[in-house]
């Protein structure tokens, strides 16, 4: 079988992720994937509660 390309095993990885799932174990993990599922786990929470909560607070008394 042809190996994915990195962009559909990165593609992979973000939608399980989105959908809360583990993502399928690579046999053969490559290290790129790897450090690019570490970003986009850390990206996934983002922005923060307490960012959103300003922002909402701002944006209602721009226009109330």
């Amino acid at each position: 079988m042809a190996k994915r390309s990195l962009a559909l095993q990165l593609d992979e990885v973000v939608q399980a992720m989105l959908v809360s799932l583990r993502p399928r174990p690579e046999k053969a993990p490559d290290r790129e994937l790897a450090s690019l599922a570490r970003v986009a786990q850390e990206l996934r929470d983002l922005p923060r509660q307490e960012f959103r909560e300003a922002l909402k607070s701002d944006l209602q008394r721009e226009h109330p």
